[in-house]
């Protein structure tokens, strides 16, 4: 091959491969900006979900579904504004969250729908079989033992006598903790009822653990209150929410948590770093999980400067305890 002729191909080789650098360099820059738009989309999809979850919760506010989710500052000690008297939190696992119980807003009393087994109840009660059935019978009127003393009772009497048995369950309830050794012999106490026992020197929670006495004692005839189950971030959230710590602006209701602080407890608990708008995410969260359970979303309180809390009292300390399964 003639020299001119090599010296041609060398430089039309030279020539092609530049062309391929730049054709990369231009691959390169292309890839770059596909990157960053796919950034922005999945930024922009997360706004989108955020908002369309204030939409639809602002929405329900809007037609008088739900309490307003953000009530203003001054309104806070209203008495429009739910306040729970406490919060019990029951841990589980680390990996499957927690169930909250509140105390003050969705009531602790039992109602007459609750009753699982009217009849088996109103056995036990006339027979005093079982020391807890026997205290109970003692605690009513002689008036009201004539009434439940009636033969299958129908109609009025039987709604007369539900209301009877009612009230001396609530009035147990309101009471101090009337457990006793030799009263509770025969009766099999579940985790949360023994847990809860090892808090009543806080002065908190006496009618959520009255409750769930009368719930062990009676398995078969009463309905058990229901908790709310709690996803583990949510459940770190409320933890932090209900606790009597951060910025005080009154002395009836604990403090507000700043976003920061929410931040360093859930990345404490997690090893998670949530940004802003995954608190918001969650505080929705736990909103909606409220508002399923019947309870006002409003407990969880915001104040645009100070941060979030939970409407719960001061000085009672919201319990939670350790792994209980």
């Amino acid at each position: 091959m003639p020299k001119g002729d090599t010296s041609l191909m060398f430089v039309a080789f030279a020539e092609r491969v530049q062309q391929l650098a730049r054709e990369a360099e231009c691959l390169a820059s292309l890839a770059s900006q596909v990157g960053g738009l796919a950034s922005r989309l999945g930024g922009l999809a997360s706004r989108l979900e955020v908002r369309q979850d204030k939409f639809a919760y602002d929405l329900a506010v809007l037609l008088g579904k739900v309490g307003r989710a953000r009530p203003r500052s001054r309104r806070i000690r209203g008495a429009s504004n739910p306040v729970a008297i406490s919060v019990l939190l029951i841990r589980h696992l680390p990996a499957a969250g927690s169930t909250l119980f509140i105390d003050g807003l969705a009531s602790s009393a039992f109602s007459v729908e609750q009753f699982k087994d009217f009849s088996g109840i109103m056995q036990r009660l006339r027979h005093q079989s079982d020391p807890v059935s026997a205290y109970l019978w003692r605690s009513l009127s002689s008036r009201d033992q004539v009434l439940l003393m009636t033969d299958r009772p129908t109609g009025p009497s039987l709604r007369r006598a539900k209301d009877i048995v009612v009230q001396a369950l609530n009035k147990l309830i309101g009471e101090s903790c009337f457990y006793d050794v030799e009263r509770f012999k025969r009766v099999s106490l579940r985790t949360e009822t023994s847990d809860l026992m090892k808090l009543t020197h806080l002065g908190s929670n006496l009618s959520l653990l009255n409750r769930f006495l009368l719930e062990d004692a009676y398995p078969l005839e009463l309905s058990r209150i229901p908790g709310i189950d709690l996803p583990p971030l949510v459940a770190v959230l409320m933890e932090t929410l209900q606790a009597d710590t951060g910025i005080t602006t009154d002395p009836y209701l604990v403090g507000w948590k700043s976003v920061g602080a929410v931040q360093a407890a859930i990345e404490n608990a997690t090893n998670q770093q949530p940004t802003a708008r995954a608190i918001k995410q969650l505080v929705f969260r736990l909103r909606r999980l409220l508002e399923g359970h019947g309870e006002r979303p409003s407990l969880v309180q915001n104040h645009p400067r100070l941060g979030y809390r939970f409407a719960v009292r001061r000085g009672i300390k919201a319990s939670a305890k350790g792994d209980n399964h």
